[in-house]
This record gives C-alpha cells, structure tokens and sequence, in this order.
C-alpha cells in the first residue's frame, strides 16, 4: 500500500513561518508552494529517507527471523487483461441495496496540480478542491471539454484533465490494464497496476481472502495469507476508498478510473 505513506512523518509545515500548514489544504496563506512535509532527518529530505528505509528494513529482517510458519502447497496463477473505463460494478445503494454501474474513462482532478506535501505543485491549485475555477476550466477545454456523461461520473471530482478521453498524438492514459494473481501455498499475491491506499489495500485483501475461503471448495483454508503488490505489470495512478474519494485530496483527483456515486 504505497498510495498514501511518506518518510515525511513528522508533519507539515510552512516553510516561511514554520507554522503547521492548512489541515484541509496544505496550503500556506492559500500557496500550496510553501507547505512541506517534514520527517525524522529534517530538514535532510535524503536522510528521512534512509531513516525510514532503515525501519522498514529491521522490521523485515525481524519478520523473517522470527516466522514460524512454512509454506505448503500448491503454486499456480491468473492473468488477465481488463477494460477499467467500461467496467460493470454491483455496488451498494444508501437504501442497503444492490446497483449495477459502470465505470468511466480516466480523468485528472484540479487537487492533481497541487502536488503533495513531499512535493507541492504550482500556481493556485491546492489539494482538497472539489470546484475547480474557471480560468483552469477554460485552459482545460483548450485541450479537451469533458462530457456531461463524464462529468457526473467523475464527481465530486472536478475534470482538469480528461485523459480518459485524449487520444491526440496517443492514448493520454491506459484503459485496459491487468490484473494479476499469484498462489504460493498458502500466500496469495494480488499483482495491481496502481498505487493503493492503505484501507484500499486493505478493503481488497479482505474481500480477496473472503472469496478465496468461501468460493474454493476447500481449497483455501482461513491460514491463507494475502499481500499487496502495487505498481506491478503497469501504471494506472491510484486507488483509494468511496470515503477517501469524496475529499478530494492529491491521491483522490489523481486516479484512473472510477466508479460513479450510485
């Protein structure tokens, strides 16, 4: 789950005042410019860095030290290869209710200008921003006007790109992506071409291994162990969570595809 971690854990800051940043936005004074991220080797950016990579590196090293557990099995895989801007979903309705929707072309929001705090972007974007403003919309339209269709699809996300459905000189963004998974014994790999949050990745792995117990005629037993592997076969941005997506953060505005509010 690499969509949403940072070596910058120590919080944000304003690099002029070194007040704490706007909470919602990021911002400082309404500039996104000046808000950065700082994490344990501040202000070394490098050594954050290291120090984290550090961390992670001991955790994993104790992990493997102390694993008690072998794995036993079989090995074996799927792959396939799926069109995400016209994909079919049964989802859940306010009422408790199924709804089948479709997915729609890649789009990128206005927050997607404004950066990160590891990175902040330029101009007058900040993250957090579900209405867009006019003159963006009309440098926007320059290059493509999105849909009606399109648009509502995409909300509360406002379109500064619409990638999705760019095709001048090539496709501005994939459609058809794939999806893959490896089975080692008892380890379940789920191989995705984006960067998942971490209740994302969550929420998949959970509803992976709820399938894998229920559907395989006791083929998985409730030990089987299921990872995430991000950024894998290709890039498609990222993903996040319904909830994650209504605040339209950087992450939130920078996804490929995505699944209208039923």
């Amino acid at each position: 789950n690499c969509g949403d971690v940072s070596p910058n854990v120590l919080g944000t800051f304003c690099i002029d005042t070194h007040l704490p940043c706007d909470f919602n936005h990021s911002t400082c004074n309404g500039k996104n410019e000046l808000c950065y991220g700082r994490g344990p080797g501040y202000p070394d950016g490098f050594e954050s860095t290291r120090i984290i990579g550090n961390r992670q590196f001991l955790k994993a090293v104790d992990l493997f030290n102390s694993a008690s557990e072998e794995i036993q099995g079989k090995i074996d895989y799927r792959h396939t290869y799926l069109d995400f801007s016209q994909l079919k979903v049964s989802v859940s309705t306010s009422t408790g209710g199924p709804q089948v929707v479709k997915t729609c072309p890649a789009a990128m929001g206005f927050a997607f200008a404004a950066g990160t705090t590891d990175g902040p972007g330029a101009f007058d974007f900040k993250q957090g921003d579900d209405k867009g403003n006019p003159f963006w919309r009309l440098v926007r339209n320059l290059l493509k006007t999105p849909g009606k269709e399109q648009v509502e699809c995409q909300a509360p996300k406002p379109i500064l790109l619409d990638t999705g459905e760019m095709k001048e000189p090539y496709d501005w963004a994939p459609a058809i992506l794939p999806i893959q998974i490896i089975r080692i014994g008892q380890l379940v790999i789920l191989c995705v071409p984006g960067e998942f949050t971490t209740m994302a990745g969550r929420r998949l792995r959970d509803a992976v291994k709820n399938v894998l117990i229920s559907g395989s005629n006791g083929d998985f037993g409730t030990n089987i162990h299921v990872v995430l592997a991000g950024l894998t076969n290709t890039y498609s941005q990222y993903v996040t969570t319904f909830e994650e997506y209504q605040i339209q953060r950087y992450e939130r505005v920078h996804q490929h595809c995505t699944v209208p509010t039923p």
